[in-house]
């Protein structure tokens, strides 16, 4: 078994993104994010979930620096290729979804 530690600010990003995905402790999940990205030491894990709270509330140019930030603590994480995907898809289908409406 391999065992990898986890350092105490990136423990409390991941936990913080947990949080921010229950309505009732979004908020201050969200707060406590940008306070870890604040930090000198920078943390990839809180600018990756402050990217998909960006994603979900369709705040595709913040997402994409949130993501850009997070690439530059660690290109090698997946969920950053991941959520990157995700923000090429969903740019696509808001861009569709608005062509549809101007042709009618």
């Amino acid at each position: 078994m391999a065992v990898t530690s986890v350092n105490d600010e990136e423990a409390r990003a991941v936990i913080d993104d947990v949080m921010a995905r229950v309505p009732e402790h979004r908020d201050q999940a969200l707060r406590d994010l940008q306070q870890l990205t604040a930090d000198p030491k920078d943390n990839e894990a809180a600018h990756r979930a402050l990217a998909r709270d960006d994603l979900r509330q369709k705040r595709f140019d913040a997402a994409a620096d949130e993501l850009e930030k997070a690439a530059e603590l660690n290109p090698r994480d997946p969920w950053i290729w991941y959520y990157r995907a995700a923000l090429k898809y969903q740019k696509a289908q808001q861009r569709d979804r608005k062509c549809r409406g101007w042709r009618t």
